[in-house]
């Protein structure tokens, strides 16, 4: 029991120390993981999801290259099994080994296509995905300033409302906190 209570404690100060002195995970900007969401929320001026803009305008470019070159090897291997078809029939010997080769590059050829097809959705899907994206944040930064020049016309109006008001007190009238009598003295009969 003895022993089992030391290892325990050993396991403990080692995770303990371990712990202690991993270093800080770092992220491609160079800052901490948790310093960089820090830096990020203190942006002004830019819109939320403009980072995200910028980042998926690059990952579609990526998916849409992607989706690119399966179609070349797509290409290039069909073409590979029309050639190997064309042999086999001039062989017109049954080698059974040949036909088993032939139906493996069929199955597998049929199996990429299907893949390429469903990329080629997925990619059409994100595309259209972004774009409208794209332009809710574009009506949301429209809402956005447009609230911004309603509120800001708002405040100019008050404030020139109240230069209005002082200048009047200023011109010989008093303001009516000025006119107003001062209040009788507190005449009940509490003791308090």
């Amino acid at each position: 029991m003895r022993l089992r209570n030391t290892a325990a404690a050993i396991v403990l100060a080692v995770t303990t120390v371990w712990a202690q002195s991993t270093p800080p995970v770092a992220v491609p900007g160079g800052m901490p993981a948790m310093g960089q969401r820090r830096a990020l929320g203190g942006r002004r001026g830019m819109s939320p999801g403009a980072g995200n803009q910028a980042s998926s305008g690059q990952t579609i470019a990526t998916m849409r290259q992607r989706m690119e070159d399966m179609e070349g090897t797509l290409v290039k291997m069909h073409t590979v099994l029309k050639q190997m078809r064309a042999k086999a029939v001039k062989g017109s010997a049954k080698d059974p080994l040949a036909q088993a080769n032939l139906d493996m590059w069929e199955l597998m050829l049929g199996h990429l296509d299907k893949q390429f097809e469903e990329l080629k959705t997925a990619t059409l899907a994100r595309e259209d995905l972004e774009t409208r994206r794209a332009a809710l944040y574009k009506q949301a930064d429209a809402k956005a300033e447009a609230e911004a020049q309603a509120a800001q016309s708002s405040f100019g109006q008050t404030s020139a409302l109240a230069g209005q008001g002082a200048g009047q007190g200023i011109a010989g009238q008093t303001p009516a906190s000025q006119n107003s009598p001062t209040p009788p003295a507190n005449t009940s009969p509490s003791p308090n």
